[in-house]
């Protein structure tokens, strides 16, 4: 039985515009009523039962809706409970007409379209469809698109596609991300147990990533010295120290001593308090891996004058070894299979 109509919800009167998706369909589907903008479709019957088995039955000799389509040869049904635009788009395409480039749907819209899907159980029809649009999605998308789209994969049991977004989830997001997907009914319809995964998923991730960071101090402890520090003289700027010259060439002063670890561990901790990845921990509960890659990343831009690879420096090749540790991390990172719908 449908509901009543909010107050807002317009009125579908006779001359309400009729979009004839068959000029000589048989049915006049009206579309959410109970909403704000209803719409009104004039489909074919033998369509719909082609597609989707929910219509084929409503549409046969043992629903009310079959008999009085036997008795009076069209029939008007009203869909108030249903999203206008998601039914439209499928209707659109089951229909052969024209419909909007699937790719620019955004995630919300294509969530409500397979939701339609799922209720009439014609998923199959509109498959490529959604394949193509998950192909097009689009990188950095919001806590609360990336949820649309994993509903959709989940509900459409598209396994791939599921992966995929779980693990870019995993990269994008940071702890507090999910909060996002608060209040948000129609994620409501994803198993709680996603989101607990997720969030564990994503804190050992950076937790990993948190323990690369620390453990340089040992890698940089542990290398041994290769060079004097600093081809550059401390004290009068000017580039004069060789790895058996003790005395700046132009000053004559005595200031070069050889690069022991607790400099390099200096210098590293140096360039991270500069990205703010020391010391406090708040940038691995709060940023995503992603992020926090491209931070460390950036570390060399701190580095000093001195401590260019071409002088010997060992701190230039051991955050090249770190960034590469980093990446694969990361790019070990693997997506989530496929729930049960009743999770």
């Amino acid at each position: 039985m449908s509901k009543e109509k909010p107050d807002n919800a317009q009125p579908l009167e006779d001359e309400t515009e009729i979009e004839k998706l068959d000029a000589e369909g048989d049915v006049t589907l009206v579309v959410g009523g109970n909403s704000v903008s209803p719409r009104q479709f004039l489909v074919s019957s033998k369509v719909l039962s082609l597609a989707s088995p929910v219509f084929a039955k409503l549409f046969g000799p043992h629903f009310l809706e079959g008999s009085q389509m036997a008795k009076h040869g069209s029939i008007t049904i009203h869909l108030d409970e249903d999203d206008a635009k998601g039914m439209g788009t499928i209707l659109g395409i089951l229909h052969y007409q024209e419909i909007p480039e699937i790719e620019k749907l955004s995630a919300k819209e294509i969530v409500t379209v397979v939701i339609c899907c799922d209720k009439y159980d014609c998923a199959r029809v509109i498959q490529l469809w959604i394949e193509k649009w998950f192909r097009s999605l689009d990188q950095g998308l919001s806590a609360k698109e990336y949820g649309h789209a994993l509903l959709a994969a989940h509900l459409l049991r598209a396994s791939d596609d599921f992966s995929q977004i779980t693990r870019r989830i995993q990269l994008e997001f940071g702890l507090g991300s999910f909060h996002a997907w608060d209040g948000e009914e129609i994620l409501t319809l994803l198993p709680r147990s996603i989101r607990r995964d997720l969030t564990k998923a994503i804190g050992d991730l950076l937790n990993r990533i948190h323990h690369e960071l620390q453990s340089m101090d040992l890698v940089l402890k542990g290398t041994a010295p290769v060079r004097k520090c600093g081809m550059m003289c401390m004290t009068c700027g000017k580039e004069s120290f060789l790895s058996d010259i003790s005395k700046c060439y132009y000053c004559k002063t005595h200031t070069s001593n050889p690069c022991k670890e607790d400099h390099r561990v200096d210098v590293y901790f140096s360039m991270l308090r500069k990205k703010n990845l020391w010391p406090s921990i708040t940038p691995f509960q709060t940023l995503s891996a992603n992020a926090l890659a491209v931070s460390i990343k950036r570390l060399k831009d701190d580095l000093e004058p001195s401590c260019d690879e071409a002088s010997g420096c060992v701190v230039t090749p051991e955050l090249k070894g770190l960034e590469e540790r980093i990446d694969g991390i990361i790019g070990n990172v693997k997506g989530l299979s496929l729930y049960p719908l009743s999770g």
